[in-house]
């Protein structure tokens, strides 16, 4: 078996508190068949961008309204479908969604420069409750970085019935 070179990335809007630990899982596995893995926290870039109140306030809020993946669809999908409704959410958050946008931009740079850096050739991203969109947004942002790497999404929202949605 041929040993790899892999980057592991978590992004938001997983919380600050929390280890990802399926990352380090595999991490622990992959290692000790041979292969080099490191784990890139995106979601605490995102938080350092952001500001981590905000973020913490948009990991706590309710978590039946999807507030996270709310703020990503739009991006994700290039502003193709209706922006996110603002109504109810916390002040904090609708002062900052005009400049969101280069936030996000910010972010998704500042990771693709870690990314560009790193000498893997598989990168995988986890994604449980609220990542669906921001992995979206840096799968494609990787494969338009890094179209040599092969791409893998795995975790909670990548199993049986979320899966198939």
């Amino acid at each position: 078996m041929t040993a790899r070179h892999v980057l592991l990335i978590n992004p938001p809007f997983a919380s600050i508190h929390w280890p990802a630990h399926g990352m380090h899982v595999l991490q622990s596995v992959a290692r000790q068949n041979g292969h080099q893995v490191d784990l890139l926290y995106a979601n605490l870039m995102f938080a350092r961008v952001l500001g981590e109140d905000l973020y913490e306030a948009v990991c706590d809020y309710n978590w039946t309204e999807f507030l996270g993946e709310r703020i990503m669809a739009w991006f994700a999908f290039d502003g193709r479908i209706a922006a996110p409704d603002l109504s109810g959410l916390p002040q904090a958050l609708r002062t900052e969604m005009p400049r969101l946008h280069q936030l996000i931009d910010l972010w998704q740079q500042q990771v693709m420069e870690r990314v560009r850096q790193h000498p893997c050739s598989i990168i995988g991203f986890t994604s449980t409750f609220e990542q669906t969109h921001a992995c979206r947004i840096l799968l494609r942002a990787c494969h338009s970085a890094r179209p040599e790497c092969r791409l893998i999404i795995g975790g909670a929202n990548c199993d049986r019935g979320m899966a198939e949605g």
